[in-house]
């Protein structure tokens, strides 16, 4: 091609199309492969990541994503643990995700929800919850249907994991350090001690992402490599029950995630429905029954056809976002997470403001925007 017909183009802090002479300029992005180096990332930036921690001083979880190319600080979010119901987070290129990282175009405008599960008597001395360490802060990160998912430090790209404890996650040009917080104590100014201070990750059970993603349902072949059937091959560190007891460690459960869109039903074989999901907008109303399965691994409501909800009529306005809300259990408890909606949800009878996390009872209805549509939870 000639010279003018060629041009590239670094998208390290974006690019400004409206001074561009040529509008229709197309863009290829492809997956960064390889492992992301997690250790120098830290000690980089790990002097901002300290003030952070230190800063925050309530029990909770803070994310630091560092850029991966220009080795600094992209973002940061800190999330307090709650008593008795979770708090939550999303991740993602949208302006109104709480962690906004603009950069790197691979990942989706709406990307990943964090969960941070709720205190319970687990930090005050009591007994914790089922599968929970006493004294953890517990959170989960749950990709939110994407094309990439995330990767953990072996490179390994999961759709939602369950930690206690630090942990290192990639998306896309980016690498998350997820800390623990409300222990000034713990984190040494020098990088190499702290870095010392972080116990070792062991993953549990085995739930890589599936290899063709959500985009089964549109029909599109994908190839699957002879790994594919099993990236959690030997000599991993993953292991399928847990290990002995250590000192200092972070249990990282890997789990499905939202992973196949399905518009009709949310039951599998047999499975007796938790209840019901009721949309209602413009006088039109359209049902989803809720299995326990689908609840666990979460169900996304929106425009976009990786939600659970693309082509229902109800959710056709223009005004809902693409995606717009994360139903999802969490401890037993179902719990409706706006994913940083441009128009916002609202609670019937709440708080008059859009809301991140709500917990739903019988008959809990939200409102999607400026009563653009709504929605109703009825148990059986």
């Amino acid at each position: 091609m000639g010279a003018r017909k060629t041009r590239i183009v670094f998208l390290e802090d974006g690019q400004d199309r409206r001074e561009a002479e040529n509008l229709r300029t197309g863009v290829v992005v492809s997956d960064r492969e390889g492992r992301m180096p997690f250790r120098e990332l830290f000690t980089a930036a790990w002097p901002e990541m300290r003030r952070v921690i230190v800063g925050f001083d309530q029990p909770g979880v803070a994310v630091v994503a560092v850029d991966s190319v220009k080795r600094r600080v992209a973002g940061t979010l800190c999330l307090a643990a709650k008593d008795d119901r979770a708090n939550a987070a999303t991740v993602g290129r949208h302006g109104q995700c709480d962690l906004y990282l603009h950069s790197d175009p691979a990942l989706s405008l709406r990307h990943l929800a964090i969960v941070v599960h709720p205190i319970h008597a687990a930090v005050k001395g009591g007994d914790a919850p089922a599968g929970r360490m006493s004294g953890e802060i517990a959170f989960r990160v749950l990709d939110l249907r994407t094309r990439t998912a995330f990767k953990d430090e072996q490179g390994r790209r999961l759709e939602a994991v369950t930690a206690e404890g630090p942990v290192f996650l990639q998306v896309g040009g980016y690498a998350l350090f997820f800390l623990v917080t409300g222990d000034e104590g713990l984190w040494p100014e020098d990088a190499d001690q702290a870095w010392q201070c972080i116990p070792e990750r062991v993953y549990l059970d085995e739930a890589p992402a599936e290899p063709d993603r959500w985009r089964r349902r549109r029909g599109i072949p994908i190839p699957v490599t002879p790994d594919a059937a099993n990236p959690f091959a030997a000599g991993t560190g993953v292991h399928d029950t847990p290990p002995p007891p250590r000192e200092a460690i972070t249990l990282v459960r890997t789990q499905p995630g939202p992973a196949r869109a399905q518009v009709e039903l949310r039951l599998d074989d047999g499975e007796l429905p938790l209840g019901t999901l009721r949309l209602t907008s413009g006088g039109m109303t359209q049902a989803m029954l809720l299995g326990a399965h689908a609840a666990q691994t979460g169900v996304l409501l929106g425009r976009y056809e990786r939600c659970d909800t693309h082509g229902a009529t109800v959710f056709a306005h223009h005004g809902i976002s693409r995606v717009h809300l994360l139903i999802v259990e969490i401890e037993g408890r179902l719990y409706a997470m706006d994913t940083g909606s441009t128009n916002g949800t609202f609670e019937t009878g709440g708080a008059a403001g859009p809301l991140r996390i709500v917990p739903l009872g019988n008959g809990s209805q939200l409102i999607f925007g400026d009563n653009l549509a709504r929605m109703e939870w009825l148990p059986p």
